[in-house]
């Protein structure tokens, strides 16, 4: 009995739960064996054998002297499909003797499917509200902001919140962030405030994919909490990146297992705590333990994000989220539109230009895989029908039988005045898929189409000046290429 309770107790000890409970490492949520199809799942095999295992370690550090024998190792997940992940892998190597290591519990099945880059059912995750006087991460995406800043968000907010806005993706941006950073910092903050998020205490520009900016964020983080005693947590939407903070710093510090992230909605499903340090003014992050913070340390949790109803992400598959998903910096691609053509952005959204100057310029800026096509207003209709899902207008990819799943695009109607034809003034937000900026001189009339006219805003221009990075002529077309 007391060499099971150790194990247990060890059990608790490895996954950081505070409530003792079994938690996944990669979303946060309890783990379970009954329901294949519910979330948590873990086949009983893989959970007895990680029991077994954690048992042989218990039983070799407290009562065995002698050199440690090679045990078995759980696969690691590494692909669909294969077995893999039922299976237990015969051929570990053989080690001289040595102080055994804890053994790790596996991922769900869920994390394990993302993980592959296989596509899951929606879950959705309780709202999880922290203390009164916790420190509110908001992590929001740049290429989407502020649809990135869910309008009840601050709810969350039970007895006056502290709030710093993480601006993420800042990397993807064409100009010179050292140069425009104050500009940028407070065209989020007004943004910001025109969605709600009127009382964020500083904004930081970062990168979740290269770590830029993110040693300033957690010093920021770091030392607010230690001079309050709040605990800190990641919040946002979800897709904005949260979890792709928490990894980055991870590998940078303790080289801890990551949590899970994906380019599919609502991976983290739990609240999954760390502790975070600095060490020589480096932040320094690490799984917690249940028994409470390090020495030195604050309480920091990664929360679920929060869904968006009218979030168009929600309607696409694992394919074309990565599709519409940019890893590299944005090059803003410039077309000449006239009055009466209308733009289409792959098969998932379209602006008709119907009113103002007989000329204006549409700089475009998204992942590089979203086709961007000008027709004419009146063949407009027939051009999706025909072409939507098609190499010409993708994504989506699949053809007629995948766009039959989709809702209809649905317009909304938006008027503004442009008054310099030297710059942007106004961008169209097109939800996931990116933005456009319009430059011209006059009152502006267009209508803008998405799946159930889901995701659209009106902003001012995040990217003033990047019309003028155009270059030369695609051939006889009026689509101009960017200056690299």
């Amino acid at each position: 009995m007391l060499s099971r309770l150790r194990v247990w107790a060890g059990l608790a000890h490895v996954l950081g739960a505070a409530r003792g409970m079994a938690a996944c490492r990669g979303c946060g949520v309890e783990i379970q064996h009954r329901a294949a199809d519910g979330v948590g799942f873990l086949p009983k095999e893989r959970m007895d054998a990680y029991v077994e295992a954690l048992h042989r370690y218990e039983n070799r550090e407290v009562y065995d002297t002698t050199p440690a024998t090679p045990e078995p190792v759980l696969a690691t997940p590494s692909g669909p499909d294969d077995g893999s992940y039922f299976a237990m892998n015969p051929d570990a190597d053989a080690s001289p003797a040595r102080v055994p290591t804890m053994p790790k519990l596996p991922v769900c099945a869920r994390c394990h499917m993302l993980r592959g880059n296989r596509s899951v059912s929606r879950a959705a995750a309780p709202t999880q509200p922290l203390p009164g006087n916790a420190l509110l991460v908001v992590v929001a995406d740049m290429l989407d902001y502020p649809n990135s800043l869910h309008p009840g968000l601050m709810t969350l907010r039970e007895g006056g919140h502290s709030v710093i806005i993480a601006a993420n993706k800042a990397d993807l941006l064409p100009c010179d962030l050292q140069k425009e950073r104050d500009r940028i910092r407070g065209w989020v903050r007004k943004e910001g405030a025109m969605y709600g998020v009127t009382h964020a205490d500083a904004v930081h520009l970062i990168s979740a994919r290269t770590g830029w900016g993110l040693k300033k964020l957690f010093q920021t983080v770091y030392e607010r909490c230690q001079s309050s005693g709040a605990v800190a947590g990641i919040v946002g939407c979800t897709s904005a990146g949260k979890s792709s903070i928490v990894n980055s710093l991870l590998k940078s510090s303790t080289g801890d297992e990551k949590v899970t992230e994906s380019v599919w909605p609502g991976t983290t499903l739990a609240a999954i705590p760390f502790d975070l340090r600095l060490r020589d003014e480096q932040p320094y992050l690490a799984r917690a333990k249940p028994e409470g913070a390090r020495p030195g340390a604050v309480r920091l949790f990664d929360l679920p994000g929060v869904p968006r109803p009218d979030h168009m992400a929600g309607l696409l598959d694992m394919r074309e989220l990565a599709m519409i998903s940019s890893h590299k910096t944005i090059l803003p691609e410039t077309h000449i539109v006239r009055l009466g053509q209308s733009v289409f952005f792959g098969g998932l959204a379209r602006i008709d230009y119907i009113e103002g100057p007989p000329g204006a310029l549409f700089t475009v800026c998204m992942a590089p895989k979203v086709t961007v096509h000008v027709t004419s207003t009146l063949r407009a209709d027939a051009v999706h029908a025909r072409h939507a899902g098609t190499d010409l207008l993708c994504p989506p990819v699949g053809g007629p039988d995948r766009m039959k799943l989709l809702p209809p695009l649905e317009p909304l109607t938006f008027d503004f005045e442009a008054t310099d034809d030297r710059v942007s003034q106004y961008d169209l937000v097109l939800g996931p898929l990116g933005f456009v900026s319009f430059t011209c001189r006059g009152n502006i009339k267009i209508k803008a189409y998405t799946p159930q006219g889901q995701g659209m805003h009106l902003r001012e221009a995040l990217l003033p000046l990047a019309v003028q990075q155009r270059g030369r002529r695609h051939g006889q077309t009026f689509d101009q290429r960017s200056r690299s």
